[in-house]
């Protein structure tokens, strides 16, 4: 079974990608990002906690067979990865932390944009 680190950060990798696209748009028209990056963070964060509903559901002791369940890859591909991966703790860690650098590099990219917006 992969760590629950590795489940929370494809969830969080399938939320992000799913809204990155209006994000990009928005930087590339040097439009505000505030609205499509706080759009992409809060479906980033739930498709995250969704993708731990099993590890959740185990760890309170109610059962494990969300793991091996035929339908367990409703939770971001669940089944899938417990099935291929053993571990992910490091693997998990270190997608976590690029991407929370990538999150923050958008956020200070934007931030140094309209900061240098001169009036007229």
């Amino acid at each position: 079974m992969a760590h629950a680190n590795f489940h929370l950060a494809v969830g969080l990798a399938v939320g992000a990608a799913a809204l990155a696209v209006p994000v990009v748009r928005a930087l590339v028209a040097r439009r505000p990002v505030a609205r499509p990056l706080g759009r992409m963070w809060l479906a980033a964060l739930a498709v995250g906690a969704w993708a731990l509903v099993p590890n959740l559901v185990s760890a309170a002791g109610i059962t494990p067979a969300l793991h091996r369940a035929w339908w367990g890859d409703v939770f971001v591909f669940h089944r899938t990865i417990d099935a291929r991966v053993s571990g992910g703790l490091l693997i998990g860690e270190l997608a976590l932390v690029a991407q929370l650098v990538g999150h923050y590099t958008i956020l200070v990219v934007a931030l140094a944009r309209s900061s240098n917006r001169r009036p007229g």
